[in-house]
């Protein structure tokens, strides 16, 4: 029995372009830095007992879900170093 691929290796790969490898491996990781210091400082101010109201509740709740989106991207990210 012959050992086959179904599927080549250059399509397994979660970028197939320069730029989007360019975007990956320089362009996300200081999205990513500024992205979380923002949210993190965004939060303290927001979450801080003087500024509590609900408007600032969604902000902060807007807050959070940007830094699950980004936590969610790390991986992603992560592999174009491979």
């Amino acid at each position: 029995m012959r050992n086959t691929v179904c599927v080549p290796t250059a399509r397994l790969l979660l970028t197939s372009h320069v730029v989007e490898t360019f975007i990956q491996r320089y362009i996300f990781p200081v999205h990513f830095v500024l992205g979380v210091v923002g949210n993190a400082v965004n939060l303290s101010v927001l979450l801080s007992a003087s500024m509590r109201n609900k408007s600032n509740d969604l902000l902060a709740a807007m807050a959070f879900a940007d830094l699950g989106v980004l936590i969610c991207m790390l991986p992603n990210s992560l592999a174009a170093f491979s």
